[in-house]
Order: C-alpha cells, then structure tokens, then sequence
C-alpha cells in the first residue's frame, strides 16, 4: 500500500494481477443513486477512521470493519457469510471492476455490430426498395404491351405491328434496337431495293424506261457495292451507336401502345418537308468549287445514277447531309416505330431517284411537287456549276430560288421535239 490512503486500491488491483473471473452479482440499490455511499459500504470511511486508533485495538477494528460493508460482501459472494478480511475485500473489488470493465468493452463492441448490422440492412431495404420500383415498371410496361394488344387497330396492320413490337422490346434492349436495329433495317431496305435496278441495266429489262441510254460497267458497279458495305459498317453503324443518347435525351421512346396514325403521319410529312429544305441548301453548299472537288464530287462520278449510288458518298457528306435526315427526329423525340418507318420511306425515295429509270407508276407521277428519278437524273448528268435540282425529295425548293431553270427548259425543248434526253 502506498503512503497515500486514496492509492490502496491501486496497490491491492496490482496484487491481483491476472485475469478477472466473471461471477453473478447485484449492485446495492444504494450504490447506484448514491456514489458516495460506496465508501462507507466498502468500508472505505472505517479505513480513513483507523488512521487515529492505537494499534492495540487492531481485533475490535477488524470486527468493525466485517460489519461494514455486509451488502458488498453479499453481492459479491451471495449465499456465503461477510468476509472479514480487508485484502479479500479489497481483491472481489478489485475483480469486479475488472469485470465490470470487461463487460463494458463487450457492451460496446456488441454496439458496433448492432450498428452495421443495421447500416447493412438499411442498404438491403434500398436495394429492395429499387427492386420494388424496377418490378413495379416492368409491370407497367406488360400491362401497356396487354393493353395494346386488346385495342383496336391505330395503323395500317397495328396488331401484326403492336404483336412484333412487342416481342422486339421483351426481347432486346433500347439501346440494341436503336442502334443495331436501326442499321439492319436501313441495310436490307437499301439494298433489296437497291439491287434490282443493276439487274435491270445488267439484263435490259425495263430499258424502254430508262432516262439514259448509258450503262454502268459491272466493274463500276461492283466497286460501288463495296465502297458502299465499307461506309455503312466504319461510318453509319459508329454513328448511330454514339448518337444514341443523344436521340434518348430528345426523347426517344420505345415503349407500347405504338403512336397513333395521325402521329405517326403528321411527324413524318414534317420530316420531309424539314429534310428537303436543309438538304437543298446543304447540297447546293456541296456544289461550290473546293467542297465539290474535295467532297461531292465522290458521289458525282457515276453520271448514269443507279439505285445503290444514292448513299455512294465521300464519308464527310454522310456525316454533313445525313444531318438533314435526323434534325426532324431529333426536334420530336418520335417513337422508335415512327423512326424506323420514316428511315425506310426515306431509303426508298432516294434511291428511287437515283435508280436512272422512270417508270408508269413513278411515284412522280402521281405525288404533286415530287421530283423523283428524272428530275434527279438531270442533276449527275450535267456539269457541276449547272446542275441544279439540288432538293432531294420536292421540286419546290429549286423552283422557289430558280436552281430548274436548266432543267425546266431541257423538258420544254422534249416536249416540242418529242424525244428523251
């Protein structure tokens, strides 16, 4: 013990020593709401007393002190008489503080795992709350391709189209039919209605509606097929899949119930209409000096047009003129159905009017304002500064800044003489 009375219990726990004996216990109502009664349960204040009694007195203070602290001595070994010995007092106090601090360490590491455990459920209630939301949209989008089904037709042939659609978007993402959709689409749409008219020059079939006379060699003609299936897999396909979130972000949607027809009819005649007038002056910029010789003049050198040369291009112009065909799209954020169906209108009317014949049932024919293969014909057949005809689909725009004069005159000198260019 020190020579200070407030260290023994410093001197008596470094007696103890080892490891604490965890052993069932009570602490004294007393000692809880009142600390300072602690001291004289312990016998703390009969120590401090002692310091003035002669040692003589020793046995009577020893029996004192086995009557002071009755209540520690039965919580610390219940059922047993009161020791009466201050170092086997001071020892059970010793190892119940140990004890005491021992359980508090297990308390707070219990706390800790309480608290991730519960960190780890609230992330599974937020993962189960997103899975709830996730499940919630996938039913709405079953219930909308259900309720498509059940209506009545919106379109030409809208069950067989709502029915396909359907399958399309349960079974391919978005993005997949986007992108990879759109491009086989535009690949097979172009080339099955591509290829008939090198048969037509290949054979001569239908050579009493050819607008030219000429014939494109096989050479030329194979080399415009592989220079085609290079631009369209290195430049097209890229494109489409990097400009996919941009179309997303306008709006984009792919989603049943399809649009209904007036939708659907009203957002591609203003397609046309807005690609005509952003073509024309985009080609017509085509046709100054250093962007022809440079740029256009790639898709100039077949004078005899046939169908595949429509797309026959230097990779810049696809880029500068197939801007005109998706600012319309872009500005509406269609549905996917009406951007497929207007791409293959488009695909067909370009190389309609490239195909270098025209026929009886020429859709210019029948469609006022509509150039068509003959009006565009005159355009790769004459020298480049008086060309003209530069819109791609109506003949208004030409009209309206006097760009046909050329052409308006060829046709008036045919009708006087009776004959074909």
């Amino acid at each position: 013990m020190g020579s200070n009375p407030g260290e023994w219990l410093f001197d008596y726990g470094g007696i103890v020593g080892g490891d604490s004996y965890a052993s069932d216990f009570i602490w004294d109502a007393r000692v809880i709401d009142d600390p300072s009664a602690s001291s004289t349960m312990l016998g703390f204040g009969v120590l401090h007393n002692e310091d003035n009694r002669p040692n003589g007195s020793l046995k009577k203070r020893t029996r004192v002190e086995s009557c002071a602290a009755p209540d520690l001595c039965s919580i610390m070994d219940p059922g047993k008489p009161p020791k009466t010995d201050k170092f086997a007092i001071l020892s059970d106090a010793t190892r119940l503080l140990n004890q005491l601090r021992l359980e508090a360490k297990k308390f707070k590491e219990s706390n800790e795992a309480l608290q991730e455990a519960i960190k780890n459920l609230k992330a599974d209630k937020l993962e189960l709350r997103d899975e709830k939301l996730r499940l919630k949209a996938e039913k709405e989008r079953i219930e909308q391709m259900l309720k498509a089904t059940r209506t009545a037709p919106q379109f030409i042939a809208q069950p067989t189209a709502a029915t396909l659609h359907a399958y399309l978007i349960t079974h391919f993402s978005e993005f997949q039919l986007a992108t990879v959709g759109t491009f086989l689409i535009h690949e097979s749409v172009f080339f099955l209605s591509g290829l008939p008219s090198i048969y037509f020059e290949r054979s001569g079939l239908f050579s009493k509606y050819k607008i030219q006379k000429k014939s494109n060699t096989s050479e030329a003609q194979e080399k415009c097929i592989v220079r085609l299936v290079l631009y369209h897999v290195c430049v097209n396909l890229p494109v489409m899949l990097v400009s996919y979130p941009t179309f997303r972000f306008m709006g984009l949607r792919s989603s049943l119930p399809l649009p209904h027809w007036s939708v659907i009819i009203s957002q591609i005649i203003f397609y046309f209409i807005l690609e005509d007038f952003v073509f024309y002056w985009g080609h017509r910029t085509l046709h100054t000096k250093w962007l022809y010789k440079h740029v256009h003049s790639i898709h100039h050198e077949y004078a005899t047009p046939f169908g595949l040369t429509s797309e026959y291009a230097h990779p810049a112009e696809i880029l500068f003129l197939g801007f005109a065909t998706v600012v319309g799209p872009a500005l509406t954020g269609p549905h996917l159905f009406t951007l497929w169906l207007w791409m293959i209108l488009r695909v067909l009317e370009t190389v309609e009017a490239h195909s270098g014949y025209h026929f009886p049932w020429s859709p210019s024919n029948f469609l006022p304002l509509y150039g068509g293969a003959d009006f565009h014909d005159y355009h790769h057949r004459v020298l480049y500064t008086k060309s003209g005809n530069y819109a791609s689909t109506f003949v208004y725009m030409d009209w309206l800044f006097g760009t046909d004069k050329g052409y308006r005159k060829l046709k008036a000198v045919e009708e006087v003489e009776g004959k074909n260019y």
